[in-house]
């Protein structure tokens, strides 16, 4: 357990989420990042820029991630206790640390999430899911079949498709 940003123990979730992030060295194959949050029906994916994919870590694209996760739900989740599952103990440090981790670029994503969740008044902790448990791993890799089976399998349907990249967001 981690509380952060108010969250105290004992306190339920009123939203989830999921976000991954995948970087391949074939250049031919899906490099990506991709979230999903079932109380917005929000599917997200964003593919990596052949530069993206040479240049970032992916410890780096883990936490952007959460960052585009945030950005495209948070407007929705006014004011909800939100619980974020993700896979990469790296960028799971970063979210959870109070007094910063090495890598500078980590800590500035965590300003922006921290400024997010403060401007939409969510209360957010995060958690670790192994890979083979997290549903957007499948999102991360290009899979939206594979994606959409398991989403299925859990109960989950109906769900808004965002392409990142085509949306101007990123």
């Amino acid at each position: 357990f981690h509380a952060g940003n108010g969250w105290e123990e004992g306190m339920e979730f009123e939203a989830q989420g999921w976000t991954d992030a995948n970087r391949e060295d074939d250049p031919a194959a899906y490099s990506g990042m991709g979230g999903f949050c079932p109380e917005t029906r929000i599917v997200w994916f964003y593919r990596l820029s052949e530069r993206q994919r040479r240049c970032l870590p992916i410890h780096i694209t883990e936490d952007v991630a959460e960052i585009v996760q945030l950005c495209l739900n948070a407007p929705l989740l006014n004011k909800k206790r939100y619980l974020g599952h993700i896979d990469n103990q790296a960028s799971l440090a970063s979210i959870r640390s109070t007094h910063g981790v090495r890598d500078h670029r980590m800590n500035e994503v965590a300003l922006v999430r921290k400024h997010l969740l403060d401007h939409h008044d969510i209360l957010a902790m995060s958690d670790f899911v192994p890979s083979e448990d997290n549903i957007s791993d499948a999102i991360s890799r290009g899979d939206f079949n594979r994606f959409i089976r398991e989403a299925r399998e859990k109960g989950f349907s109906d769900f808004i498709w965002i392409d990142v990249r085509q949306s101007g967001v990123l």
